[in-house]
């Protein structure tokens, strides 16, 4: 009869939204969008983008990142604070 009978906070938002994202107020090139899967699956997709430093071009580059949720058991709110924790170690270790 139902789908979910309950839904996290971060879920509700991004279904109502399309997607969840975060900027760090540090510095605004590091950011993580969460959406639902394109496929249509019932997973969703973290994407991580962030300048990282080349030393062998001496400047910065900006990469991004992505995976699904399903590698963590599908829990939204893990996948948020694990993204913030690894933008934030990448801002820490790009400082010059």
């Amino acid at each position: 009869m139902y789908k979910a009978a309950f839904q996290s906070p971060l879920e509700a938002h991004i279904k109502a939204n399309k997607k969840y994202e975060y900027v760090d107020p540090r510095n605004p090139n590091y950011k993580l969008s969460i959406a639902p899967n394109k496929l249509g699956t019932s997973d969703y997709t973290v994407i991580m983008g962030y300048p990282l430093y080349n030393p062998n071009l001496g400047k910065y580059e900006y990469r991004s990142e992505s995976f699904s949720t399903s590698t963590l058991g599908g829990n939204l709110e893990t996948a948020r604070e694990m993204g913030v924790s690894a933008l934030d170690s990448m801002w820490l270790s790009n400082k010059i």
